[in-house]
């Protein structure tokens, strides 16, 4: 699902298909596969931990997804100006700080 939202938001403006779709339907529905996204994302690391069903390629790369996909999300609404670009900035010194911590130890 997740790959989907950025291709949603870079469908052209022209294209026939957003034609009749006012652009803030877009945005929300970015909204809305966001959460969605999220939440499927922690029953899924739920099920896994109570199924006992970790790896640690999942342990690894489920981190670095999640969080490649927030940052998707965040950049496209501060392309349009729903999000602050300062805040956006702490994120990712953020995510960054916590890769190079985890990959020091």
């Amino acid at each position: 699902m997740r790959r989907y939202s950025f291709a949603l938001y870079l469908v052209p403006e022209g294209c026939p298909i957003w034609a009749a779709v006012n652009p803030i339907w877009i945005i929300v529905l970015l909204w809305v596969i966001f959460i969605v996204a999220e939440v499927t994302d922690g029953l899924d690391g739920l099920a896994a931990r109570r199924l006992n069903q970790t790896s640690d390629f999942g342990r690894l790369f489920d981190p670095f997804a999640d969080t490649l996909a927030q940052l998707t999300f965040f950049l496209c609404f501060v392309i349009d100006g729903i999000f602050p670009a300062a805040l956006f900035l702490v994120v990712i010194y953020r995510e960054f700080g916590i890769l190079l911590s985890a990959t020091s130890c």
